[in-house]
Order: C-alpha cells, then sequence, then structure tokens
C-alpha cells in the first residue's frame, strides 16, 4: 500500500489551483481528495526520511485539518467553483509549505526523538482521502456526505494537535487517535459521520 500511496503523492496536487477554472465540479472535488491524499503521504515520507522533524509535520498536520476544514465548508455549500478554486490554492500553498519545511535544517533528530505515530497517521489520512475520493468517482458519496466526512477529518486532527507535546502523543492519546480514525474509516465506509 505505501508504494502504491508514494506513486499517488508523486502525481500530487502541485498546480492544482492553476488547473481549476477548466475543471468541473466532480473533477475539483476528486482533485481535491486526491490532493490530500498525496500531501498526506508526503509527509510520512518526509518523516521516514528524517527529512521532517516531528514538530514540522506536527505543524503541516495543523494546517492539514485547516484546509480539511475549509474543505468541508465549501462542499457544505454546494462546491461552488469559486469555493473550489480557493481552496485548491490553499492546498496548492501547503504543497509549498512542506516543500520548504523539507529543506529547512532540522532540530535534534535523535532516535529518541522519533516514534512512528505522525507518519503512520499521515498516510492513514492518506488512504482516508483516496476512499473519500473513490467514493466520490463512484458516486457512492456525495457532496454532503463529502463536506461531513473532511469536517470529521479536520475534528481529528485539531484534536491531535490540540494534545500533542512537542510533536508527540502520548500512549492514552495515540490510542484515542486510533479510535478516532477506526471511526472515520467506518464513517467513510458507511457514508455518514460517526464523530
Amino acid at each position: 500500500m505505501k508504494a502504491w500511496l508514494t506513486g499517488l503523492a508523486m502525481a500530487g496536487s502541485l498546480g492544482a489551483g492553476a488547473h481549476a477554472q477548466g475543471m468541473d465540479q466532480a473533477q475539483a472535488v476528486a482533485r481535491l481528495l486526491i490532493g490530500n491524499a498525496a500531501l498526506q503521504v508526503q509527509v510520512a515520507n518526509g518523516l521516514d526520511s528524517g527529512r521532517l522533524a516531528p514538530l514540522q509535520a506536527g505543524a503541516l498536520q495543523q494546517q492539514s485539518a485547516r484546509l480539511f476544514r475549509l474543505e468541508a465548508e465549501a462542499f457544505a455549500l454546494g462546491g461552488q467553483p469559486e469555493d473550489l478554486r480557493a481552496v485548491l490554492q490553499l492546498q496548492d500553498e501547503l504543497a509549498q509549505a512542506l516543500a520548504q519545511a523539507g529543506t529547512a535544517p532540522a532540530t535534534a533528530r535523535r532516535a529518541r526523538d522519533y516514534t512512528p505515530q505522525p507518519a503512520l497517521d499521515a498516510l492513514r489520512d492518506a488512504e482516508q482521502q483516496h476512499r473519500l475520493a473513490r467514493g466520490w468517482a463512484s458516486g457512492t458519496l456525495n457532496l454532503r456526505q463529502v463536506a461531513e466526512l473532511e469536517d470529521a477529518q479536520s475534528q481529528i486532527g485539531a484534536w491531535q494537535q490540540r494534545v500533542q507535546v512537542d510533536g508527540r502523543l502520548s500512549p492514552e492519546a495515540a490510542m484515542t487517535a486510533q479510535h478516532l480514525r477506526n471511526l472515520q474509516d467506518w464513517a467513510i465506509f458507511s457514508g455518514e459521520p460517526a464523530l
């Protein structure tokens, strides 16, 4: 799965905003969801390679949570072209921030400073975004459902950012995050928000 998601990251969301004007609503929504998955894979790969420090990844995940919330709002308003273009532009800006974060010198990357949890969370978020994209493309999820599911993902990300200490979760918080993501997996599968 990781190899497939890495390939997805290469397809990426870079340049999405520039192409948004020629897209219809279905294409723009699909592009956003696939772009989200690609960004999450890039965060996970950056953590795995040591290119990103956990605190940098946490800041990027916080920006991702904001992006998910804005996407949910745009979808809830009916996915108007100007709203989708604005969200695609924000996604491009997040991709640029990710590229710049990877080039900044990392601070204190000792083995004890790194836990795999942020990378695993990013990969799981990527898979959830891909499932949303597949549901949207196949017609099993409508715009309202995608909006509600995106909002739930933003809530999980925001909660996780609030409880992190130095870019890491306590064992209890990690278990709670795992449970929330399990609920979100079920919600995406069923098409109804669980949170």
